[in-house]
């Protein structure tokens, strides 16, 4: 379901495409989740040494990442497998990942990464008023 403006064609008068197209994007962007496996079986998380973030329980570590820009998310995800099962565990990232895998692709290749966090991302794919309602 659009926005009324959306809908209308409001926002398209000014001759830009607003879509990339999905072939070229997975191409040049591919993301790991689920297609990575590591040489060593993964350690249970009370069996391996813990940071200071790693000795918090999961549910208060994820609070945390949840906060991060996504590209520190993604460079996150390659310390080390509790980290990465950590952030993939988390709902608001798996979401994206599963049904919005063009957005987390569109917002690595294009850059903004840094500036983009995981939950203003999930919030602006899942809110019913686009950017432009907002304002008006």
């Amino acid at each position: 379901m659009s926005c009324n403006c959306c809908s209308a064609g409001f926002h398209t008068s000014d001759g830009i495409d607003p879509f990339i197209d999905p072939s070229t994007l997975a191409r040049k962007c591919p993301l790991d989740n689920k297609k990575h496996t590591f040489k060593s079986p993964p350690l249970h998380p009370s069996s391996s040494p813990k940071g200071k973030l790693q000795a918090l329980p999961t549910e208060i570590y994820q609070q945390c990442l949840q906060y991060l820009d996504i590209k520190s998310l993604t460079d996150m995800r390659r310390v080390s497998q509790f980290t990465r099962s950590t952030i993939d565990g988390m709902h608001q990232y798996k979401e994206l990942y599963e049904h919005a895998p063009q957005a987390l692709r569109a917002v690595l290749s294009m850059g903004v990464s840094a500036n983009t966090e995981l939950f203003r991302l999930r919030e602006s794919l899942t809110d019913m008023e686009c950017y432009y309602c907002k304002e008006a």
